[in-house]
């Protein structure tokens, strides 16, 4: 387990971002713009800087939020500590009293044209330089008492996002899990592989999910009526396969999720009697299918916009639990194997994301 927290160490990123201020009747407001980014860069995403506290980090990234008073245009900008434009975007918007949604649907604009820009700094570098000034306005005749209005240089408005590009990920995921029994005192590793994707839009998502993983192996061996000499060894293995879904609350610099999992454990049992040498092999084994449930508590956090690291624990248990015997007609004969009606697994996860 100590390789495994070693992934965990400090962020990844040289650059955060400080959240808009500003105040709460634009559309969209900056707390609008601030939830979006967090679903969208929660790993790099810091505090609005108000000018009353420490100041911010020098590699931060200020962000301004613009909307003017008849709300026919939004300006987002991000600036950094040398007061420098790095990201300018102006978006056409349809004047005051929008719906909600409207709103919400900006923001999410904004929120994408930031997590492109972080993952795309050198394609995105001349790009967004800021506009020229206007032009100065020629001379005018001695005739003309009243200048006409200097034109005015507005940058190209982004190409809206696909419908789905801020409401749905695919999250392919890896990584190591510990699997206990209480009653029992057993412990096994275990090599896991699953996948989730966003079904719901907004800030808290639901998400399908589904999920495999292989235990280690359990060898043991078999005594005789002496308790001394071994007359055969067995072996049990374990394969689990799950479905769910999954509900991703934004808290902090990540996301919390509480899933509900349900499927099987595939058990596959062995014995091997102890002959002389030179004997023909008596290996025997079985199949079994046993139902599961499982209940799990994670914490996803953001190292790059496509990369994601998640700690979690979860409870589960085996619907039909199975006493696994040398002679499974002998219901005297002491098991060798007993699977666990109750489970607790610690696991570490590390994935992608795909939009």
């Amino acid at each position: 387990m100590g390789g495994m927290l070693h992934l965990a160490a400090g962020p990844l990123l040289a650059i955060v971002i400080a959240a808009p201020a500003g105040p709460e009747d634009g559309c969209p407001s900056a707390r609008q713009v601030t939830e979006a980014m967090q679903v969208h860069i929660s790993g790099v995403l810091v505090g609005p800087d108000r000018g009353e506290g420490a100041p911010l980090r020098a590699d931060a990234l200020r962000s301004v939020l613009e909307v003017p008073a008849d709300g026919t245009v939004v300006r987002f900008s991000l600036i950094d500590a040398q007061g420098n434009i790095q990201l300018r975007r102006t978006l056409q918007a349809p004047g005051r009293a929008r719906p909600a949604a409207d709103c919400l649907a900006l923001a999410e604009t904004i929120a994408t044209i930031v997590e492109r820009y972080l993952s795309s700094v050198p394609y995105q570098a001349k790009e967004t330089e800021p506009p020229p000034p206007p032009p100065p306005s020629p001379p005018l005749p001695p005739s003309v008492g009243t200048p006409p209005a200097p034109a005015t240089i507005v940058a190209p408005a982004a190409p809206a996002p696909p419908s789905d590009s801020g409401a749905r990920a695919l999250r392919p995921y890896a990584g190591l899990g510990w699997r206990g029994v209480p009653r029992h005192g057993e412990s096994l590793y275990e090599v896991r592989l699953g996948s989730q994707l966003d079904i719901t839009r907004g800030r808290d998502r639901l998400a399908a999910l589904v999920h495999v993983s292989a235990g280690q192996s359990q060898h043991v061996d078999v005594l005789g009526q002496d308790n001394r000499t071994v007359i055969a060894t067995a072996s049990l293995w374990r394969m689990s396969a799950q479905a769910g879904l999954a509900l991703g609350l934004p808290a902090g610099r990540g996301v919390i999720e509480l899933a509900l999992q349900a499927g099987v454990d595939l058990l596959r049992g062995e014995t091997s009697p102890v002959l002389p040498p030179g004997a023909a092999s008596l290996t025997t084994s079985s199949w079994h299918l046993a139902p599961t449930a499982e209940v799990r508590v994670g914490y996803r956090v953001a190292l790059l916009p496509w990369l994601f690291l998640r700690p979690q624990i979860a409870l589960g248990s085996a619907i039909v639990a199975y006493d696994i015997r040398r002679d499974a007609a002998n219901q005297a004969e002491p098991p060798i194997f007993r699977t666990p009606t109750w489970f607790s697994t610690l696991a570490l996860d590390a994935g992608f994301v795909f939009r």
